[in-house]
């Protein structure tokens, strides 16, 4: 019993000593928690210096950007692999081309044989002069022709490269405008990571303050058993929510580094400098000419029509225009010139079996490919006008919930001041207070998913419209990585 009394005496030292239960608590106001509360630092960009590792000069959206772009391998092997396909390009591009070609021919007289036996008896100068007295026949020929009418082959098979190439430039800008988002996403991450990290430290730190003052009142005898096991549950819960957010922190810092190849320093929220579309219909305008979904779509229907035209055509004739000169190459021919040809070559296949198979097995396949570009193309539009109606109220739905969430932190920091005022007097129960101060901290979680989801809105409406280009947002780029005028 005496040893009881002196520990409650001694707790109630204590509290005296700390200042809680002071005297003169009642007469200076500053000293309440209001005014502790009032003090907490306000919610910016800015993230605590508990949070802030490697700790470098202020670090821009754009900055970040750059250097991820100049780095990234994905993007570096696309780019060698579109040059692969270009070469394919030049490749069916030299079929449409003239030929021209030269040729030489040698032979030797048979009326006039070589002697042997001369042979044998002359050294090497004079059988040098025999051999050039010898009657050898030299000559050259330099044809050159043109196919007139490349109905199947040539012409067709070009084209149809050509609408691929663009199908394949537009994959190669959806992985770009891909890089991008990506690359907004985990730089926003780090910025709402280390201020979440804020508010869960500090809400930490004044449930900690709460169960220490409840377990105080407790041994006083001015609080329940009841309110210490709810200030310790409060107090484990801010600390495993602090540990998670601490977690996510370092997930967010560590795709920042694999993206930067450098760990995040000062990071600051990006300004809104982007040019928007204004109304939806607008958007709708934009992203009919810019979708790169839709581009890419269209290209691969020109590339079936012109490999369906390619199969069809290639069972009709062909018409070459050739010219022909000939000429001898010996010395003492070269006064009599030489004879010239001109021509136009007509071929027609009139039967091969397996030719015959063969063409129509390409028109089956030419015939299903069209088909199959003609409703991957139609799927590609609904994507799109669904990708642009969704990027556009997301937008403004994030535009909404961070105007808000900025309201609702006013208002609930408000409230918890003067809750804990009320607390002060007897007016408000402790569980009433920790129902608001978890309203604070709800409110101020929202207020940072609110910034980030308008941050990231504005760049994924730009990439539905098919306008999030690296020159668009600033960046100094490839100039084969930026727009191609490819017709939709």
């Amino acid at each position: 019993m005496l040893r009881n009394q002196l520990l409650v005496g001694t707790m109630y030292l204590a509290t005296m000593f700390s200042g809680v239960y002071a005297a003169d608590e009642t007469k200076d106001v500053k000293k309440t928690d209001v005014e502790n509360a009032k003090k907490e630092t306000p919610l910016d960009a800015s993230a605590s210096p508990a949070s802030k590792i490697n700790v470098r000069r202020n670090i821009e959206l754009l900055d970040f950007l750059q250097k991820a772009y100049d780095g990234n391998p994905e993007l570096l092997s696309a780019r060698y692999a579109r040059n692969a396909k270009e070469a394919e390009m030049m490749a069916v591009m030299s079929k449409f081309g003239p030929r021209v070609t030269l040729s030489a021919t040698a032979g030797h007289d048979k009326n006039r044989p070589a002697s042997p036996e001369d042979a044998k008896n002359k050294n090497f100068g004079e059988n040098l002069e025999w051999l050039k007295d010898t009657n050898y026949e030299v000559r050259g020929q330099v044809s050159a022709g043109i196919n007139l009418f490349h109905f199947g082959s040539d012409t067709f098979a070009m084209m149809s490269a050509a609408a691929k190439q663009d199908a394949y430039d537009m994959e190669q800008f959806g992985r770009i405008q891909k890089f991008i988002l990506d690359a907004v996403e985990a730089y926003v991450n780090v910025l709402k990571g280390r201020q979440s990290l804020d508010v869960y430290t500090k809400f930490e730190r004044q449930a900690r303050h709460n169960f220490e003052r409840v377990q105080t009142e407790y041994v006083v005898g001015s609080s329940t058993r009841t309110n210490v096991l709810t200030a310790k549950a409060e107090l484990a819960q801010a600390t495993s929510n602090r540990m998670k957010s601490q977690t996510d922190l370092i997930n967010a810092e560590q795709a920042y580094i694999e993206m930067a190849g450098e760990p995040a320093g000062e990071l600051v929220y990006p300004k809104n400098n982007l040019t928007l579309p204004t109304t939806l219909d607008e958007c709708m305008k934009i992203a009919e000419e810019k979708s790169i979904n839709l581009r890419g779509a269209a290209a691969n229907l020109r590339a079936a029509r012109h490999g369906l035209a390619s199969a069809v055509t290639g069972t009709l004739p062909s018409i070459d225009l050739y010219a022909q000169y000939d000429t001898s190459l010996k010395d003492e021919d070269k006064d009599k010139g030489g004879s010239g040809s001109v021509g136009i070559k007509f071929s027609y296949e009139l039967f091969s079996n397996s030719g015959q198979g063969s063409h129509i097995s390409q028109i089956k396949q030419a015939t299903n490919a069209k088909t199959s570009a003609d409703y991957g193309h139609e799927h590609a539009r609904n994507a799109m006008v669904k990708e642009v109606k969704a990027a556009w109220h997301g937008l403004k739905t994030a535009e909404s919930q961070r105007s808000q969430a900025e309201l609702g932190v006013d208002a609930a920091r408000n409230a918890y001041e003067g809750a804990i005022e009320e607390f002060r007097l007897g007016q408000r129960a402790y569980l009433d207070l920790l129902k608001v101060q978890e309203s604070l901290l709800k409110a101020e979680l929202n207020h940072l998913e609110g910034i980030k989801a308008e941050i990231l809105g504005r760049y994924k409406l730009l990439a539905a419209t098919g306008t999030l280009t690296p020159s668009a947002i600033g960046l100094v780029i490839n100039s084969r990585d930026d727009e191609y005028s490819v017709e939709g």
